[in-house]
């Protein structure tokens, strides 16, 4: 919608007033109340997956570091085993292959905010 600007004396805007297109709603008491219930309902539910969201991140951060603490107690039972069996290190010994050769790396664990 473009404003046109029209003269007028003592106005606002310097003796000018702003008009614009009409606009034609049907803002009836009972249409002003479904959107106060609508507007109501979606922060109720925006509020309610911000809530989801930081659990899942909580879960999903839990999940990670399990499986890192796995990994890595894996990694050290390996080496113990080919130490025990082997009797001596041989190259490769200590430094066993990842859990998943094929698969992404794990992601980073950054260490919860305290909240």
């Amino acid at each position: 919608v473009v404003a046109a600007p029209v003269e007028e004396a003592g106005g606002e805007n310097g003796g000018m007033t702003l008009l614009s297109e009409s606009v034609v709603s049907n803002l009836t008491p009972v249409h002003q109340r479904v959107v106060a219930e609508r507007d109501r309902v979606y922060q109720k539910y925006k509020q309610y997956f911000e809530q989801v969201m930081k659990s899942l991140a909580s879960v999903e951060h839990d999940f990670i570091s399990a499986e890192i603490r796995w990994q890595k107690n894996w990694n050290n039972q390996v080496v113990g085993l080919e130490r025990s069996f082997l009797g001596r290190n041989f190259p490769g010994v200590g430094s066993p292959l990842p859990l998943c050769q094929s698969g992404p790396p794990l992601p980073a664990i950054v260490p919860r905010s305290s909240q």
